[in-house]
C-alpha cells in the first residue's frame, strides 16, 4: 500500500515491490507454525485487488522465504558431557555451543531443544527447567535457560531444532580451537555424510604444507 501511494504521487507504474525476508517460523514451544492456506488466501485476495488498479496491475511482490524452508529442516545435535546444579538450577553441558550455532547468543533467540537419550517413558513425561549450555568459557554459551524437558544424562545427545536456516554458515568454525561438526543429510529415511568433522590440525596442515617447499 505504502509503495502504491508514492506510485501515485510519483507519477509511474509500480512495477516491482521486493518484500524482503519474513516468513517467521517457530522457535519456542508456544509459538504456532505460519498458517500457508491463510496466508495464500491473504495473498490472493490482495492480488485481485492491485489487478483492479491501473497503478498496480503489473505489480510482482518478490518474498525471500528461504528460512521458512529449510529453518525446520535442520538440527544441531551434541552430547552432554556435564551436569551440574548452579543456584538450584539444572545445568547441562554439551560437547558443542555457540561457535557451532551462534544464532541463539547473536539475536537473543532461544531454540526449542529435545533430549534423545534412552529415558524411561515415565522420565519422559516428567520436564523440569534446564539450561541447556556449551563448553565455551563465555556467558553467551548458552543455547536456552530454561528448557522444560526431562533433564538429560552425561552422555546423551540433545538436539537444538530449526537450524537449518542460520546454523555453520553464520557461526565462528575453529573457535578457540575447537573442531569444526560433522554434517549429516537424512533423505527418505537414509542418512549420508556430507561434510566430515574436521580438527583443527587437518587444516592447518591443508592450508599450509602445500605453501612450504620442500627441504
Amino acid at each position: 500500500a505504502a509503495a502504491a501511494r508514492l506510485a501515485r504521487v510519483a507519477g509511474f507504474e509500480l512495477r516491482l515491490v521486493d518484500a524482503g525476508g519474513g516468513l517467521g517460523i517457530p522457535y519456542e514451544p508456544h509459538e504456532e507454525s505460519l498458517d500457508l492456506a491463510g496466508f495464500g488466501a491473504r495473498l490472493r485476495a490482495l492480488a485481485d485487488g492491485w489487478a483492479a488498479d491501473p497503478v498496480t496491475r503489473r505489480t510482482r511482490v518478490l518474498l525471500e522465504p528461504g528460512r521458512f524452508l529449510v529453518g525446520p529442516a535442520g538440527a544441531y545435535v551434541a552430547r552432554v558431557v556435564d551436569r551440574k546444579s548452579v543456584e538450584g538450577t539444572t545445568v547441562v553441558v554439551l560437547d558443542g555451543g555457540v561457535h557451532h550455532l551462534l544464532r541463539p547468543a547473536l539475536v537473543g533467540q532461544e531454540h526449542r531443544v529435545r533430549g534423545l537419550g534412552r529415558r524411561s517413558a515415565a522420565a519422559a513425561s516428567k520436564g523440569w527447567p534446564v539450561t541447556i549450555a556449551g563448553p565455551l568459557c563465555s556467558g553467551l554459551d548458552v543455547f536456552t535457560a530454561a528448557a522444560v524437558m526431562p533433564v538429560p544424562e552425561v552422555g546423551d545427545l540433545v538436539a537444538v531444532l530449526d537450524a537449518g536456516a542460520y546454523g555453520y554458515t553464520e557461526s565462528m568454525p575453529f573457535f578457540l580451537s575447537h573442531p569444526v561438526p560433522a554434517e549429516v543429510a537424512i533423505r527418505d529415511g537414509r542418512a549420508a555424510l556430507i561434510r566430515p568433522r574436521l580438527e583443527p590440525a587437518e587444516w592447518l596442515e591443508r592450508q599450509l604444507l602445500p605453501r612450504w617447499p620442500a627441504r
